[in-house]
């Protein structure tokens, strides 16, 4: 991928200089753990911390020594600095992820990718509070909801550095629910989160969904009178979800309404035998709208 704007050159970088007009060349330089590069005819030349542009301005500044011409606007010599390999920078990855310890990433990492590269999070892991640890201070707190459930990037702008910790924390509160919602599955929620942001994850009800709620709940070890009674259902309607406080372990069941017959069916003598709605009024308007009696045929009958 292209080189960011903001990319700091450091220890392990190799850059490429290429000159070209009175002189051509071009040259690979591998950044040493003190953050120079050597060049015969003038030694060290400090580019480290610096971005493409500053440090091929320094190049140019410091060549222009050698090739006076560089530095002439109306000569044809000119310079240009690339990034040939680049260094892997060292994230340590700490909770539950798949691969905790050290790992060496790609510099141009975002925390997502860095995760991806360290083997991802485990069924343990939370998606909803991932700290970036730096020099010991959590600097930044990634919510991954917002990008997997609407597309919301927050956390790109963010590049990872050398030393930084990405930690993935335990998961507090998962709920499932099931039955007529567009998306079911199972979702973690904060612990500001209730029954509307679940059916939001869920991505709302059904057309077909029942008004009525079904929840199944595992009474905490601390409040059971014995494992005998460990478990619970109730129903809720779904004008009073508010009042719902849901618990790690909740399963929330959302079942379809039942077939409802809404329609009268007319057979035998009638011009249109058919179904019709039943809101349609009186018997005399549903048999007018099956032909009515008007009709010398049927008038008979």
């Amino acid at each position: 991928i292209p080189t960011p704007a903001d990319y700091k050159l450091g220890p392990g970088d190799e850059v490429v200089i290429s000159l070209w007009g009175e002189t051509n060349f071009r040259i690979p330089k591998t950044i040493d753990k003190n953050g120079m590069i050597y060049f015969n005819d003038i030694g060290f030349i400090n580019i480290s911390n610096m971005s493409l542009d500053s440090a091929e301005k320094v190049l140019i500044e410091q060549l222009s020594k050698i090739y006076s011409t560089l530095e002439d606007e109306n000569s044809s010599s000119r310079m240009m600095l690339s990034l040939g390999k680049l260094k892997s920078i060292n994230v340590y990855f700490t909770g539950y992820v798949e691969s905790p310890g050290i790992n060496l990433i790609h510099p141009f990492s975002d925390i997502y990718s860095a995760i991806v590269q360290a083997g991802g999070i485990n069924s343990n892991g939370s998606l909803r509070e991932i700290h970036l640890i730096r020099d010991g201070t959590i600097i930044k707190k990634i919510d991954f909801y917002s990008f997997l459930m609407d597309g919301i990037n927050n956390f790109s702008s963010i590049k990872l550095i050398d030393g930084d910790i990405i930690h993935i924390p335990l998961v507090k509160k998962r709920v499932g629910i099931s039955g007529a919602v567009i998306r079911p599955g199972t979702y973690e929620l904060l612990p500001s989160e209730n029954i509307k942001d679940l059916l939001s994850f869920a991505s709302g009800l059904k057309s077909t969904s029942s008004s009525t709620l079904f929840f199944s709940r595992n009474i905490p070890v601390d409040l059971r009178s014995s494992d005998d009674n460990a478990k619970t259902t109730f129903t809720v309607d779904i004008k009073d979800i508010n009042n719902i406080l849901l618990n790690n372990g909740d399963s929330v069941s959302i079942p379809e309404i039942p077939a409802v017959n809404t329609r009268v069916e007319v057979i035998g003598r009638v011009k249109s035998p058919g179904l019709y709605p039943l809101d349609s009024g009186s018997l005399k308007n549903i048999l007018d709208l099956a032909g009515g009696f008007n009709d010398p045929i049927f008038r008979k009958s």
